[in-house]
């Protein structure tokens, strides 16, 4: 069975992604994707931003700064265009999620640099070809 044919996957743009409905830290819900031939997602166009907020849900990006700078797990480093909330980042060692907005009295939507050991929902990707 194709990975898109996948129970829980879904076809967009040039991959097919699943959006988890469980809550781990970063690295084991990153683990969670690799043991399932994907990787955490990589937010590399508007398009796919716009899809991570039509989510609508806090989740792990696949985005750290734990070697010192900013660097997705295709070990691209972060370039422009990016999407943090109007404070962010704020910390070094973290890893990166989109928050939704849930919360009244933050209701600015975005990346947020939270701790790795912080437990979310993600998204996990694979690209293909």
């Amino acid at each position: 069975m194709r990975l898109c044919e996948s129970p829980g996957w879904q076809k967009f743009d040039h991959g097919c992604y699943y959006i988890s409905t469980m809550t781990r830290p970063w690295e084991e819900s990153r683990q969670w994707c690799r043991n399932r031939q994907s990787d955490l997602i990589v937010i590399n166009s508007q398009e796919k931003q716009d899809f991570v907020e039509r989510v609508n849900k806090r989740v792990w990006l696949g985005l750290t700064d734990r070697e010192g700078s900013f660097k997705w797990v295709d070990g691209t480093p972060l370039t422009t265009p990016t999407y943090w909330r109007g404070w962010e980042p704020s910390k070094n060692g973290h890893c990166v999620e989109f928050y939704d907005g849930a919360l009244p009295a933050y209701p600015e939507r975005g990346w947020d640099d939270k701790p790795c050991s912080d437990n979310y929902q993600w998204i996990c990707e694979k690209v293909l070809n």
